[in-house]
């Protein structure tokens, strides 16, 4: 999210707005950020704040950029560490899962219905991410398995684990549920 136009005291203004912007987005979803407060609480005139955001569409294409770029960022350090299949796989899932971690449930479908700019930018980020995990992962699977058929069952273990229910009926944190149930499908997709 650098904005070249900016001095370095105005792009640390910025990031300073979006945080805060972010951690009440991601409590209780974008549509319940109120500019006026969220001026108030950075110590700033709502003119001062939309200055530098003029509308919430473009601080929630900020957030999603910034997702973009992390989860980018962390997956070429995956790639420099030389990790194995299992250890990227298990590593990117628990990033990801951090990060919802963090997100209430409002806040997907609020980007997707109030700010589609920033939900074309996820869903396109998304899609990449996929096709280049799987153009990764296809050397790593098993010669027996139809890979496709591999990956969208990786894909469906991320998808419904961890299922709170279950976590409470095994006593079990749901990060280690999908930690578990990712390692079981490494050992026996992967070569």
């Amino acid at each position: 999210m650098k904005n070249q136009d900016l001095t370095e005291k105005e792009q640390k203004i910025q990031i300073r707005i979006l945080k805060a912007f972010e951690t009440q987005a991601f409590a209780n979803g974008p549509k319940s950020v109120v500019m006026t407060q969220l001026a108030t609480e950075l110590g700033m005139s709502t003119k001062t704040l939309y200055r530098y955001f003029p509308n919430k569409t473009e601080m929630v294409v900020a957030i999603v950029e910034d997702w973009r770029d992390s989860m980018e960022e962390h997956r070429n350090t995956r790639i420099k560490k030389n990790q194995n299949a299992a250890e990227r796989i298990t590593e990117a899932i628990l990033e990801w899962f951090n990060l919802n971690n963090r997100i209430c449930d409002a806040f997907w479908p609020q980007v997707e219905r109030d700010y589609p700019d920033a939900y074309v930018i996820f869903e396109q980020n998304r899609l990449a991410f996929l096709q280049t995990s799987r153009e990764n992962l296809l050397p790593e699977i098993r010669k027996d398995l139809q890979p496709d058929i591999a990956l969208l069952s990786l894909l469906t273990i991320i998808n419904n684990m961890p299922n709170a229910e279950v976590c409470n009926e095994f006593n079990i944190t749901r990060k280690d549920a999908l930690i578990q149930t990712v390692d079981v499908w490494t050992k026996g997709a992967l070569k």
